[in-house]
């Protein structure tokens, strides 16, 4: 007998399943008829008159809802491949992500680590980075693991490969966030640190199992990738992480750049980043980190900007 939040979940993967509604119109769909479940039993007509809504739309969330033994089905066909499939109604969805106007109605997770687990910084920068600026990755990420920090990153050649390791090394937990599916890795060179990472951390992803990966999901990968954290580190950034940053502006958590020389200029569409980050010098620089961290209280923490891309 399925319990509560897997009850739930099916309700999630419905109205997920519904091109062009996002987790707005959902929240707005929660708050008009009490729950998912409730929205499934109204009419047509009482969904259609809605904000955002349209008959065509109305009759593709009932049909939808007409059919749960399909992701009933679903879910165990995941948990078959080692998935599982989290809705925000579930206690293990990431506490940190809820604060974020844009969280995703699902996420995918392989690993037998646990998102609410301690404090989580992401570390992101350039695929192509400098040799001194790869082992700075690697040795700051085990640094903090060292000290029971969560490292985040994407699972990109570069930098994130380095943060990755570093929080291994450090016998630490890390976070990859990807923007394909957990059955289609990308990039295929880090496919061997992603088995690697499920035995000690966590993969994830908002994208269905065998999705491909995209341009478009890789940008919106980056929003997850700073919501799962208190801070993002920037070292060597390039256009990627620098997107990361700016969702990280958006969702007001704290940005930190790798300058030793105190001379790094971001790129110009990227100004506002700039005087909004702190800076590293060194890894010894290591203690102001962590005491800004220790300084954040979760249970004030604010709801993020405007974002960047709504997702209706």
């Amino acid at each position: 007998m399925p319990d509560d939040h897997s009850e739930s979940t099916k309700y999630w993967l419905a109205i997920n399943s519904v091109n062009n509604i996002g987790i707005k119109t959902i929240q707005m769909l929660i708050r008009r008829f009490g729950s998912l479940e409730s929205v499934f039993s109204a009419s047509v007509i009482e969904i259609a008159e809605l904000p955002r809504l349209n008959l065509s739309l109305a009759y593709e969330i009932i049909k939808a809802g007409e059919d749960l033994a399909k992701f009933e089905k679903f879910i165990q066909q995941m948990i078959k491949f080692g998935i599982q499939v989290i809705c925000p109604d579930s206690p293990e969805y990431p506490k940190l992500l809820k604060f974020i106007k844009n969280y995703p109605a699902i996420i995918y997770k392989k690993g037998r680590s646990a998102f609410n687990d301690g404090m989580t910084v992401a570390i992101v920068g350039n695929r192509f980075p400098s040799e001194k600026g790869a082992k700075v990755a690697e040795k700051l990420a085990y640094e903090l693991a060292k000290r029971g920090i969560t490292i985040v990153s994407g699972l990109a050649i570069g930098i994130d490969t380095s943060a990755h390791i570093g929080a291994l090394k450090g016998k630490g937990k890390t976070i990859a966030v990807l923007g394909s599916g957990l059955r289609n890795i990308y990039p295929k060179e880090n496919r061997k640190l992603a088995q690697i990472i499920y035995k000690e951390g966590i993969v994830t992803s908002e994208c269905l199992p065998n999705q491909t990966v995209s341009k478009g999901m890789l940008i919106q990968r980056n929003r997850i990738t700073s919501g799962l954290s208190l801070c993002v580190i920037l070292i060597e950034p390039e256009r990627g992480s620098l997107n990361t940053a700016c969702w990280a502006l958006k969702q007001n958590r704290h940005i930190f750049l790798y300058d030793p020389q105190g001379n790094f200029k971001i790129e110009k569409e990227f100004s506002q980043i700039q005087n909004k980050c702190l800076t590293i010098k060194s890894i010894d620089d290591i203690d102001i980190l962590l005491n800004k961290l220790k300084s954040i209280d979760i249970s004030k923490f604010p709801i993020d900007n405007e974002d960047q891309n709504e997702l209706f």
